[in-house]
């Protein structure tokens, strides 16, 4: 009798057992192998499966009565290159996590995916299976450097290191040499990039170097026929060049030699939205392992993590040549304290007026970065102190205006004052709204205080499109773009935040740096770096000097950093332009406190509606995994809320585990087993 073990293409819960065994109908033998694609009941469900092994065996009546049979062969060939199937099973021990849900998220595109909206940066359009950029400006303001001594540099240390850790310095290297090395040499190569508009820019440039079908794009916003093409032509062999984002790394290559990780510190790698919370890069590094492919890591400012492997002579790190225009690029700092005890309370500050009004003069171009959405990031009553707080979210509300119409209504003109402090009238009732950032709830900002009926209510907390407002009345006549989320968001037509657009003055959130690269901006300011800089995350050190580094390689002659703490070491590290200044200290730092890359953080997250259940459930499962805590290699902090610990109403606990050096990855899992299908599980937390 020949029976079949098979992994259903379904989330099954972490702890539950990932196979099971069929019967193989005698019209499907000879159809049926390893790793072909089959359907098979499941409860009162049919649904498709893995075949991961075939076997001959002798049944009793009573075994052969109890197993179900194959239902029917979708795909008499394998379904999964052995190289997936190997991935797949890491991504399960090292997130862990089932076998079968890695499956259903590797497979699902083909077999389920439906074709979402596009990025709004850019339009796709899709005939006879090309996909085609509408708005080619993108591509032209991508300005590469051809370096052939970068490219042969990196051959060269290819041959003794298999990862190599490029910084690229504010430059655009570009890689068709080192791609076109490796194809000639029939290796597929795959390039990976953080977003989707990237992802396409790219595709563009190397499908008019190579021939068509050797090119293909690969991303979540692809129609599931345009995603079976791309795959099955990975599959073949017949692409050669992938160019995409997170989820291409889950493709069927048939001889990966090559694999491109640009911007490798990148957040935006992280799948923080479904579980597994899997980090791309992570995947990359390990299916470059699989495949003994090389790998080249792209990044202005590398990750802490990769910078550490670069000093223990694990990867090989070179710096490309200086851009000459960096050279000369003047950093200055501006004490926030000192303008506020010259009455300025504005973060426009007397110093960046001046030079804003100097450059506008000679018709040079400003970026203002502020990493906050919205006119002010609270609102409170001055009478009682109370906050205005979202009903499903333990935070704070925004004010927002409720249109673009508000802009011009008695709120420009009367309700803003130097002090942000406004006296709420009944003429502005729905001019301003309060919004949640979690839940998106709204509301329009009362008259009165619900807590002691005072009328004076305080705005505080300046967003961007308070700095729009101030910008405008100091420069009325200047031509002033605001990109943030929302407006990227709203815009259905790429001009609306196409780098290319006119402007003198651009005002932006972190979303400014996904719009293309920006080209002849003079100035870049950032307007308050402590707002990244003072968060309760031992990332906030390395993702602000990365930032910061980022939005300095924009500017062409000058660099603003305003802070009320200018003897921060975070903010001299900028000053000075020195990376292995500022590694040396956060690497010691995280070494103290036995951070990252010194030791692995897992979070465990509970969420329920109810607080109570939430609060009691993180504490019993604390209790269980104390019995770990006797090994030395491990340190379990005690349950507490998160930072938000309420949001769309549900109340959120976390345990937060140090695994240190030389803890067995299967252990670890074994101690994953006392917690729940409820409880998510994030290895290597972003925040």
């Amino acid at each position: 009798m020949t029976t079949a073990d098979i992994i259903p293409i379904t989330k099954l819960p972490r702890h539950h057992r990932q196979y099971f065994t069929y019967l193989v109908p005698k019209r499907l033998i000879g159809q049926i192998q390893n790793r072909s694609l089959v359907v098979i009941p499941l409860l009162s469900r049919r649904i498709k499966g893995v075949v991961i092994n075939i076997s001959e065996q002798g049944l009793s009546l009573v075994s052969e009565k109890k197993l179900k049979e194959v239902v029917q062969v979708l795909s008499a060939e394998n379904a999964l290159e052995k190289n997936q199937l190997e991935v797949a099973k890491w991504v399960a021990n090292y997130y862990a996590c089932s076998l079968s849900h890695v499956l259903k998220i590797m497979l699902e595109p083909v077999l389920y995916g439906a074709t979402r909206i596009s990025n709004p940066i850019v339009s796709i359009s899709h005939k006879n299976g090309e996909v085609s950029l509408e708005n080619r400006t993108l591509w032209d303001c991508l300005e590469t450097v051809s370096n052939a001594k970068t490219i042969k540099d990196i051959l060269t240390w290819f041959n003794s290191h298999r990862v190599v850790l490029l910084r690229k310095t504010g430059q655009y290297i570009d890689q068709y040499e080192l791609v076109k090395h490796f194809i000639d040499q029939n290796k597929q190569v795959l390039y990976l990039v953080p977003e989707i508009s990237e992802a396409e820019i790219l595709y563009q440039y190397y499908k008019s170097k190579f021939s068509h079908e050797k090119v293909v794009l690969l991303h979540s916003d692809l129609s599931s026929v345009m995603l079976a093409r791309q795959l099955i032509s990975i599959k073949t062999g017949v692409a050669q060049l992938v160019i995409g984002a997170r989820m291409s790394v889950f493709a069927p290559f048939l001889n990966l030699g090559l694999i491109i990780i640009d911007e490798e510190n990148s957040n935006y790698y992280k799948s923080w939205d479904q579980q597994p919370k899997y980090n791309a890069r992570d995947i990359a590094l390990k299916l470059g392992e699989i495949h003994n492919a090389k790998i080249l890591l792209l990044a202005d400012t590398p990750s802490a993590e990769s910078y550490y492997s670069a000093q223990l002579g694990t990867y090989k790190l070179i710096n490309a040549p200086i851009d000459s225009r960096m050279k000369q690029l003047s950093t200055v700092v501006i004490s926030l304290t000192e303008e506020q005890k010259n009455r300025n309370y504005s973060l426009i500050s007397r110093k960046l007026k001046s030079e804003i009004k100097f450059l506008l003069s000679r018709h040079k171009k400003v970026l203002l970065y502020l990493d906050r959405r919205g006119l002010y990031t609270f609102v409170n009553c001055r009478d009682c102190n109370h906050i205005f707080k979202c009903k499903n979210c333990n935070v704070s509300l925004r004010a927002c205006q409720q249109s673009s119409n508000a802009a011009n209504s008695d709120f420009d003109n009367d309700a803003v004052t130097n002090t942000a402090f406004v006296k709420v009238a009944t003429s502005l009732s729905g001019v301003r709204q309060l919004i949640c950032a979690y839940c998106d709830h709204v509301e329009d900002t009362p008259l009165i205080c619900p807590k002691c009926e005072g009328t004076y209510i305080r705005f505080a907390g300046v967003g961007v499109k308070q700095v729009m407002h101030d910008i405008k009345a100091s420069f009325p006549a200047a031509k002033v773009l605001e990109v943030d989320k929302e407006t990227k968001a709203r815009s259905k037509k790429a001009s609306h935040i196409n780098p290319e657009s006119e402007f003198d003055i651009i005002i932006g959130t972190q979303a400014i740096l996904g719009v293309g690269q920006i080209k002849d901006i003079s100035l870049v300011a950032m307007l308050n770096i402590d707002i990244s800089l003072n968060l309760p995350d031992f990332h906030s050190g390395e993702k602000t000097y990365a930032l910061a580094q980022k939005l300095k390689t924009i500017a062409l002659d000058k660099f603003i950093i305003q802070t009320y703490n200018h003897k921060n070491p975070i903010v001299q590290a900028v000053l000075a332009d020195d990376d292995d200044k500022f590694f040396k200290k956060d690497l010691e730092d995280r070494k103290k406190f036995h951070y990252p890359p010194f030791s692995k953080i897992i979070k465990l997250e509970y969420k329920h509606t109810d607080k109570t259940k939430s609060d009691k459930e993180s504490q019993k499962l604390y209790n269980q995994l104390m019995s770990f805590s006797q090994s030395k290699m491990i340190e379990i902090s005690a349950p507490h809320p998160t930072i938000i610990n309420k949001i769309k109403n549900k109340y959120s606990y976390q345990i937060v585990i140090k695994e240190l050096a030389g803890m067995d990855i299967n252990n670890r899992n074994k101690m994953f087993e006392m917690t729940g299908d409820k409880w998510m599980i994030d290895v290597d937390p972003i925040n």
